[in-house]
């Protein structure tokens, strides 16, 4: 690129001309040059900056992009706030594309604290920041984005299913289930949320019944799959654990309060004496029916004559 005079306002205006014709006809090279020398002589134009940065962005440049915004951003005088908050945006958005995960959450919480930031943006961190194992920030990110008050129907229904998702697959499935419940509230008209919603109380009394059985609770364990059984008439988990507790006779295993905890045999014991007992029922009934079905026994041989 021919070398264009800096001083004066002719000068600024045909660097600037040469820097977006270079931009227009695709030549980014010469025009991160010319913007660069631009704000070198007029470094108090934002404007200059946010172009330069937005054409990195565009062009995949992420890593100048990312150093050209925090220097920008570190100077004590930058403009208005709103060239702060357009300055800021680039930045997330670079960071994000980025998928700088752990840098992007304090500029998108301080973004979205003010209302500058978008509903997408707290959703793709959320995600990124689940993906490199930070469950807990993931959470609290949605949390805040569902604290703002002019959120936008979609914007907000995606976000709390992401939530009740999120909570389900941390296994706290109480609280999946409010936040899938408000999802299915929000969209009442959406089939597949419901559905979802029933799979995870499903799950959550499947998680009850199980651990009941595990502490030998029977009657809670019954509750639990009795419950299971009305949110799923269907439901084999269900009909088999029921079965089970039903041939358990959990009434009849209840102990005296003066026996000891050690006086109580386990329910997978129980069945095997239940089972062995009458195994040997079977064996008595079927030697019975023997003994009907043998031939009469010869009479004695008459002794012998004198």
């Amino acid at each position: 690129m021919d070398l264009i005079p800096t001083t004066g306002a002719l000068g600024v205006a045909l660097l600037l001309m040469a820097a977006r014709g270079s931009r227009d006809h695709g030549d980014i090279d010469a025009a991160e040059a010319a913007y660069e020398e631009l704000l070198q002589a007029r470094p108090h134009l934002v404007s200059l900056e946010l172009e330069l940065a937005a054409m990195r962005l565009e062009h995949g440049r992420l890593d100048a992009a990312v150093r050209q915004l925090r220097q920008r951003l570190s100077f004590a005088q930058i403009g208005s706030d709103e060239d702060r908050r357009q300055l800021e945006a680039l930045l997330l958005e670079a960071l994000l594309r980025q998928e700088r995960w752990v840098e992007a959450e304090p500029l998108l919480r301080a973004l979205w604290s003010r209302g500058q930031a978008e509903p997408h943006h707290l959703l793709a961190l959320a995600r990124g920041l689940e993906g490199i194992g930070q469950d807990e920030q993931a959470l609290a990110v949605l949390g805040t984005a569902l604290e703002g008050d002019d959120l936008d129907p979609e914007a907000r229904l995606e976000l709390q299913v992401e939530l009740a998702r999120r909570l389900r697959k941390l296994g706290r499935l109480q609280k999946a289930i409010e936040a899938m419940s408000l999802a299915v509230l929000l969209a009442p008209e959406r089939l597949p949320l419901a559905m979802e919603l029933t799979e995870v109380r499903a799950q959550a009394l499947i998680e009850r019944g199980e651990e009941a059985l595990a502490r030998e609770d029977w009657t809670e364990a019954r509750r639990a799959y009795q419950s299971l059984l009305d949110l799923r008439p269907d439901d084999a988990t269900a009909l088999q654990r029921l079965e089970l507790l039903q041939s358990l006779d959990p009434a009849g295993l209840q102990h005296s309060p003066e026996a000891g905890a050690g006086d109580l045999p386990g329910w997978r014991q129980d069945a095997a004496e239940r089972l062995a007992g009458f195994s040997q029922l079977l064996d008595r009934l079927e030697q019975a029916a023997a003994a009907e079905g043998a031939p009469p026994a010869e009479p004695p041989a008459a002794p012998p004559a004198a």
